[in-house]
């Protein structure tokens, strides 16, 4: 069973998901040309982001660190 603050930390990155999915799919697909890698990148990313940030919504600027990892991920062959 979870505990508050785990479903606290779920929720919140659930919300981030949804607010954000569409511009990081946007930027993925002009940096990868193609609709189902765009996809792969971006879930992984967010994948990235939930794993290293004990809440995301105590990260400064979460949308960017997501960007962030996706190019990394590109330019170092990881998706």
């Amino acid at each position: 069973m979870k505990s508050v603050r785990e479903r606290e930390r779920d929720l919140a990155y659930s919300e981030f998901v949804q607010g954000q999915w569409a511009g990081l799919y946007r930027t993925a697909f002009l940096l990868t040309g193609d609709h189902q890698r765009a996809d792969d990148v971006v879930q992984t990313a967010l994948m990235k982001v939930y794993v290293a940030s004990p809440s995301v919504v105590s990260m400064s600027h979460p949308a960017a660190y997501a960007r962030t990892v996706m190019v990394n991920q590109l330019t170092r062959g990881g998706v």
